[in-house]
């Protein structure tokens, strides 16, 4: 484990450190995360101002590389501050203490998106973010609390995991943070109740799955699922006060699925094909166009067996409608007689069909077609057939 520290040119108090029961006695923070946490190795990045002022005296301390890092008092030298954090030689994948008690001005939120970075960058796994909050210390015991800052940075990867599932669908990274969730609750309260938020991940990772194969069926049942699991995790969260953030980004996960979140009851009722509906925008908004006109096609077939009142989840009865709709095609091809409805019945179907097609089968075909003009006729189509069907 490698620790980093920031130190300032400021006029240090001694202070009685305090992090759950280890105490440290000291004027310079960096050594209290020597003596609490026992880093293999210490780095403090300073001024060269700094290093004048308390570099020796730190130096009888402990043992220390030092990073000469600029005053920051242009935005090029705060540039330079960040480059030089990013720079430091640490290994890949290594563990890492960030302590910013003594950071100067912006250097604690240039440290931050630092974190972000070589976190991205070089898979750096910061354990601690640690505050030594002088101001804070107790008048009567004199002792100071250390903070452990994480949380805070843990809400930069919840916000991007609810994005990747509300814009693109994808519920992979919001599984590895909930599971995480649920271990360190558990560790800090141990509560058997945080089980439920991981099984909500794992569920909501099998729910966009499903999505992605289009397994409506499957999809209906693990919304419905969430749902049920939604609103006890929820108040669970609100009970913490490091958890409170979550919850509310945990809400916006809820609306999302809410939807659809009924219709496992009834794929074929007036709730069923709405979400169906549902799902198709799903895919439209998280940019999933070919499940998008899978889904619209067999819609369609769906909305055809019904209204001839056939029980839509029969191969035989879906294949005699297609085949139906194939040969009313052909006529309007051989300029046969057919009203307007049906006319404009079919250019849907032959449309959603035509699309579908050359999408499934990588465009393996002599004509070819760009991915754009695909798009937006999926898009223009989806209006359409919502009327189709009367929704």
């Amino acid at each position: 484990m490698i620790s980093i520290s920031l130190l300032g040119t400021g006029d240090y108090q001694t202070a009685k450190y305090r992090y759950n029961d280890m105490l440290c006695e000291t004027k310079y923070f960096p050594y209290a995360v020597k003596t609490i946490f026992s880093p293999s190795s210490i780095i403090v990045l300073m001024t060269e101002e700094a290093r004048k002022v308390h570099g020796d005296e730190l130096t009888k301390l402990c043992k220390y590389d030092e990073v000469i890092i600029p005053e920051g008092k242009t935005e090029i030298e705060l540039w330079e501050i960040f480059d030089d954090i990013i720079t430091i030689n640490l290994p890949e994948k290594s563990e890492v203490i960030l302590d910013i008690t003594h950071g100067f001005r912006s250097q604690p939120l240039i440290a931050a998106a630092s974190v972000i970075y070589l976190r991205t960058f070089k898979g750096i796994n910061f354990s601690k973010i640690l505050y030594g909050a002088f101001e804070a210390r107790d008048k009567t015991s004199q002792e100071t609390p250390v903070f452990d800052l994480k949380t805070f940075i843990d809400l930069f990867d919840w916000s991007y995991a609810a994005y990747e599932f509300i814009e693109n669908g994808n519920a992979r990274e919001l599984r590895k943070i909930l599971v995480e969730i649920q271990r360190q609750r558990f560790l800090q309260y141990k509560k058997t109740e945080f089980d439920k938020i991981k099984s909500f991940g794992l569920t909501l990772d099998t729910l966009t799955k499903a999505l992605s194969l289009v397994n409506i069926k499957e999809a209906f049942q693990k919304a419905s699922e969430l749902s049920e699991k939604a609103e006890v995790i929820i108040s669970e969260l609100n009970n913490y006060p490091e958890s409170k953030p979550f919850a509310l980004l945990f809400s916006k996960i809820v609306d999302k699925i809410e939807p659809i979140s009924h219709a496992h009851m009834d794929l074929f009722n007036n709730y069923g094909i709405k979400a169906q509906i549902e799902i198709i925008k799903w895919f439209l908004d998280t940019v999933q166009y070919q499940q998008a006109v899978t889904l619209m096609c067999e819609l369609f077939i769906t909305h055809k067996c019904l209204e001839e009142k056939l029980e839509p989840l029969e191969r035989e009865n879906r294949e005699k409608i297609s085949k139906t709709l194939g040969g009313f095609i052909q006529k309007q091809k051989n300029k046969e007689m057919l009203t307007n409805e049906d006319k404009e019945y079919l250019s849907i179907w032959n449309d959603l069909s035509k699309t579908r097609n050359e999408i499934n089968h990588a465009g393996m075909n002599k004509e070819f077609v760009k991915s754009s003009s695909h798009l937006t006729r999926i898009k223009d189509l989806f209006p359409k057939l919502k009327e189709l069907i009367g929704l």
